[in-house]
């Protein structure tokens, strides 16, 4: 009989890990902004700018650092090399460093691919910016982080075999150069983060790898930051009414960086893969005339900061994810109990 349960314990924890394979994060972000660009006390929903990165709890990027030279993700299983040796490589010499290397009687290490990169870079605010001292990275988990130059994956650029793809973590840009350019390495450990699969059920999209649901269309029109944060807020896709603006991970996510124009899985449908994706990250806040957020390029999956109002939305529900009720102002209290 114990047996028996056993083997029905095992076979339920295989059946969670095939239906979602790893957790995405939260940024770390916590400052909310208005449609001028400008720190404001996070909205309540209803109010203008519901709806942004700081409004909604997600799982925390936690790491293990028992070890001082290994930072374990508690969400994605991934192993990572704390402290990278601060050399200047092109690709090729970046994937045989990783490959040549043993730490802490590991000698499986391998480059990471760009989705796994991603899933490492934090956006903990600095006074409004994005970014602590603009290094978008745990520095607790990752001391020795650079930001003079960008940081390599092991993903070949769909668009150009010649070029590979790079994340940095001085501002959080993403892009691909060419494999003989240098860049840092850091190494990684563990089973291959998967891409999917999407699969298509009317009109949304479920990620089977992170639990999230999207979408099944881009939006057509054009819209500012503040109408993307409206517009996932006010639909209601396949029945559901809890869609919401996708956070800067959350919309990086869904990128296939093996195919181009769009970037998305052809689970997805969009009628002008040339535009940007809005996310409901801030990306600084500060005395601008328009809201700045990072966003997501369709055609190759570029990330950048964004501004103005020619950017398309891709809007996302589930995941663990709950709505904060910010704190109400003191005069508003007053107010409501005359």
């Amino acid at each position: 009989m114990k047996k028996h349960l056993l083997f029905l314990l095992v076979l339920g924890a295989c059946l969670c890990c095939e239906a979602m394979a790893w957790t995405v994060t939260g940024t770390g972000l916590t400052d909310c902004q208005n449609a001028e660009g400008k720190p404001v006390n996070c909205p309540h929903s209803g109010q203008a700018c519901y709806g942004q990165d700081a409004n909604f709890r997600r799982p925390a990027q936690t790491f293990n650092l028992g070890n001082l030279s290994l930072a374990v993700d508690t969400h994605t299983g991934l192993t990572w090399q704390r402290n990278d040796d601060a050399i200047l490589r092109n690709w090729a010499e970046a994937v045989s460093s990783c490959a040549a290397l043993v730490l802490e009687d590991y000698d499986d290490w391998r480059l990471p691919s760009m989705k796994e990169l991603q899933t490492i870079y934090y956006l903990k605010n600095n006074e409004h910016y994005s970014c602590v001292n603009n290094k978008c990275i745990n520095q607790e988990a990752f001391p020795n982080t650079r930001r003079d130059a960008p940081y390599w994956s092991n993903t070949t650029s769909h668009a150009e075999n010649a070029n590979a793809w790079y994340l940095s973590f001085n501002g959080l840009a993403t892009g691909a150069m060419n494999k003989d350019g240098e860049a840092y390495t850091r190494c990684v450990r563990g089973a291959v983060l998967p891409n999917g699969p999407f699969v298509a059920e009317g009109a949304v999209v479920n990620d089977q790898a992170t639990g999230l649901m999207w979408e099944k269309h881009v939006s057509d029109a054009d819209m500012n930051w503040p109408g993307a944060l409206a517009y996932c807020y006010g639909q209601t896709t396949g029945g559901y009414t809890d869609w919401r603006l996708p956070d800067m991970r959350e919309l990086g996510s869904v990128v296939d960086f093996s195919t181009d124009t769009p970037a998305l899985d052809a689970a997805f449908t969009t009628g002008n893969p040339s535009l940007w994706l809005w996310s409901s990250s801030p990306s600084g806040i500060d005395n601008y005339t328009d809201a700045r957020a990072f966003g997501l390029s369709q055609e190759f999956g570029y990330t950048d900061t964004l501004g103005g109002a020619a950017m398309h939305v891709l809007c996302v529900r589930g995941g663990q994810v709950t709505p904060i009720t910010p704190a109400v102002p003191f005069p508003l209290l007053l107010l409501g109990n005359q």
